[in-house]
């Protein structure tokens, strides 16, 4: 290479990438050795963005996910993987994915059934039906957010207070519906002026806000009649342990059983986390954190 030379690339870089449900492309960066010895979670997420918090938190474990069947029985003739975590809501109910069929031939992988509440507390009763989108937010989760709620917005208010998230958010918007006028609001205050004056045809909304929250704009909105049913899209950064979505019951379970030690182990491990108590590696007794 000389001076002035030009290089253009292409995405992917390479032939072996190919794109998988985890939202982007996958290639030799993620088949790094590091990353190839991390054992592989396949997360069954049928809401699309679930599977967002383990990628986030499951520590150690390489997160795949699939949002139907067919395309989990994809990913599992693709590559092995050590579990299978089953990611439903409340809103969702109890998936009727015919796991027996999928799982044909995968009767000693590990079964996590996680049942999430999507809502809590005094937000529940303003926000049941309000997607909700995890930072960093991508194109496809905002996109098939807004065919939802708002298939073409003439006019979009977005609420942050990063000017960086105002500003991806907006290409974001352009990019789905071009020609639409986006506007911003910088804190809740700023949001219910600038509805008041001016009524957008859908509003993205963050929850971590100064002043007043975005969990307190979108109250405020739902109790007046002409915002009550103003969609919005809500966006959460989900560094709290406060996060509007939790879990609320998880189960395990494995084709051929389990052994009961390793059902002790499993109940043991998570006892200690509920119960904020830290294990020895050793196996000995908990002791009480703090």
């Amino acid at each position: 290479l000389g001076q002035g030379t030009t290089l253009t690339l292409a995405l992917p870089l390479t032939k072996e990438a190919a794109h998988d449900e985890r939202g982007g492309y996958f290639g030799r960066a993620d088949r790094a050795p590091g990353r190839r010895s991390e054992p592989a979670v396949l997360v069954f997420d049928p809401s699309k963005y679930l599977h967002r918090v383990f990628q986030r938190y499951l520590d150690g474990y390489r997160v795949l996910y699939a949002s139907t069947a067919a395309s989990m029985r994809q990913q599992l003739k693709r590559r092995p993987v050590q579990a299978i975590v089953i990611a439903e809501t409340e809103a969702e109910g109890h998936t009727s994915t015919p796991f027996k069929e999928v799982l044909d031939g995968h009767a000693r992988l590990p079964v996590v059934r996680c049942y999430f509440s999507q809502m809590h507390g005094r937000f529940s009763q303003h926000a049941t039906r309000v997607p909700i989108l995890l930072k960093p937010v991508t194109r496809e989760s905002l996109f098939s957010a807004l065919r939802k709620v708002a298939p073409q917005p003439a006019r979009c208010l977005i609420v942050d207070d990063e000017a960086e998230m105002r500003t991806l958010l907006e290409r974001m918007v352009l990019s789905f519906a071009p020609g639409c006028r986006v506007y911003f609001g910088e804190d809740g205050e700023d949001a219910l002026r600038q509805i008041q004056g001016d009524l957008p045809d859908v509003v993205l909304l963050d929850i971590r806000l100064g002043g007043i929250s975005g969990t307190d704009v979108l109250q405020e909105l739902r109790r007046q009649a002409d915002t009550a049913s103003l969609p919005v899209i809500l966006i959460t950064g989900f560094d709290q342990e406060d996060e509007v979505i939790r879990v609320t019951n998880v189960t395990l379970s494995r084709g051929n059983a389990l052994p009961v030690g390793v059902a002790m182990r499993w109940l043991s491990v998570g006892l200690d986390a509920i119960l904020g108590r830290r294990s020895n590696a050793g196996g000995d007794a908990a002791t009480p954190v703090g």
